[in-house]
């Protein structure tokens, strides 16, 4: 009777660490691998003497398919843990502009309670980085040289970080979390709304002195993206 030839404890050790190696991967899959060749090798070698080669092979194989699924796995976690992190990106900038353009109402509508009247600007319906956006931002920050913060409060102390200067100092603009400047329109007039365009549609908020908008993330104002502070 032929006597059984006992496997190696390398052909062994390649079988259990490709087990593993579903739930180590890279840990155990690759001792595997490298214990499976070594194992065959010496089995061929020992002329018979040594068993396991069939078992080496075993482990050969869950060593390579258990690291191929292992990468794909990886790869997978890091397209879900990148789509998470520009999820929540997305997800932070829209409301930081949600905060801003009612912020901006409100401390226009505290400005005008405080000092009777709201900014006079060159154009009541301006871009927060164009010249009547600039000199608006002037005078809520109490840095234009005129009178008209009579108080000299400075209205944008919580959004001071945010504001872009130039290399004057002066104040350059304030743009949305996407690049863009806000559009702001001041009630002109004494009749009962403010009345104006977004979009090329016309827009008529009745008891309303200002209006603040984003365009969004597409640039393009009057898509669904577009973030207002009127309804």
């Amino acid at each position: 009777m032929q006597e059984k030839k006992q496997p190696s404890k390398l052909a062994v050790a390649s079988l259990v660490l490709g087990l593993l190696g579903s739930f180590l991967w890279l840990l155990t899959t690759i001792p595997a691998i490298v214990t499976g060749h070594m194992a065959r090798g010496r089995a061929k070698r020992s002329g018979g003497a040594v068993g396991g080669e069939g078992i080496a092979l075993a482990g050969l194989i869950l060593g390579y398919v258990m690291s191929v699924f292992g990468a794909f796995g990886f790869m997978v976690l890091i397209g879900l843990a990148m789509g998470v992190g520009s999820f929540l990106s997305s997800k932070g900038a829209l409301e930081t502009a949600q905060i801003d353009v009612l912020f901006m109402e409100l401390v226009l509508e505290d400005f005008n309670e405080d000092n009777g009247r709201l900014p006079a600007l060159p154009e009541s319906d301006c871009l927060t980085s164009d010249e009547s956006g600039r000199l608006l931002l002037s005078i809520l920050a109490a840095e234009e040289s005129g009178v008209q913060n009579d108080g000299k409060k400075n209205y944008l102390t919580d959004v001071s970080d945010r504001i872009s200067r130039g290399e004057d100092g002066k104040i350059s603009g304030y743009l949305d979390p996407w690049g863009n400047p806000y559009r702001v329109v001041l009630k002109e007039g004494k009749g009962p709304s403010l009345e104006f365009t977004w979009g090329g549609e016309a827009v008529s908020q009745y008891g309303k002195l200002v209006a603040v908008g984003s365009k969004g993330i597409d640039g393009i104002e009057g898509t669904v993206d577009d973030i207002k502070s009127w309804d």
